[in-house]
């Protein structure tokens, strides 16, 4: 479905700084952005607890396609809490993609605007032990052990929460992304600088001001 603006995803590998990179580019393209806020509004479509939709994110349970919108496909299908929050954030997800131009963070979110054009996804990874560090200050962990432990832990629920939603898709995966970065040794505005770069050229190669 095309658009007349612009949509920007980005996911990322947990410890990457993903998120604050991603908010400074929204920054600095003068665009909106949405990542926890997602859920918020997801949250307050659906009646259900902000909660329930952090939670979701993480579980994966059901083999049901998702052509359907969240209302009709919950009544008729009957499907779990967690597929009912897929589809409700999906719905969300797609509301932005038709007002406005925005920066995207996570929940499949190329995937669920992947018949949208214009759109560039993006995928922020770094060096494993830069983001044990990371996890280790930010999560308040004993230990390096402790924190390895819980980035592959993150690690494997994004991926198996993109792999199970996206019928075959690949979290980190090349082809489901056009631009993967490993931002080690990058500062934030680095990174920021290279993909603003990027998405200068993509836009022009597709035509856009």
């Amino acid at each position: 479905m095309e658009r007349n603006h612009l949509i920007i995803t980005v996911g990322r590998e947990y410890g990457s700084g993903g998120h604050d990179i991603a908010e400074a580019l929204a920054k600095q393209l003068g665009l909106p952005f949405y990542d926890n806020e997602l859920i918020s509004m997801a949250a307050s479509k659906s009646g259900l607890g902000e909660k329930a939709f952090a939670t979701a994110e993480q579980v994966s349970t059901s083999v049901f396609g998702f052509a359907f919108s969240a209302t009709s496909a919950a009544r008729e299908y009957g499907m779990n809490i967690n597929d009912k929050i897929f589809l409700i954030q999906s719905a969300v997800i797609r509301d932005i993609a038709d007002k406005e131009s925005a920066v995207i963070v996570g929940r499949c979110s190329n995937y669920i605007l992947q018949d949208y054009t214009p759109t560039i996804n993006i995928f922020i990874g770094a060096r494993l032990e830069d983001r044990i560090k990371t996890a280790q200050q930010r999560e308040n962990l004993p230990s390096d052990a402790d924190a390895r432990k819980f980035v592959t832990k993150m690690d494997k629920f994004r991926a198996s929460y993109y792999n199970f939603y996206t019928s075959g898709g690949k979290w980190g995966g090349r082809m489901d992304y056009d631009l993967c970065i490993d931002r080690t040794g990058l500062d934030v505005d680095t990174t920021v600088a290279i993909l603003a770069s990027y998405i200068k050229l993509r836009k022009a190669a597709m035509g856009l001001d």
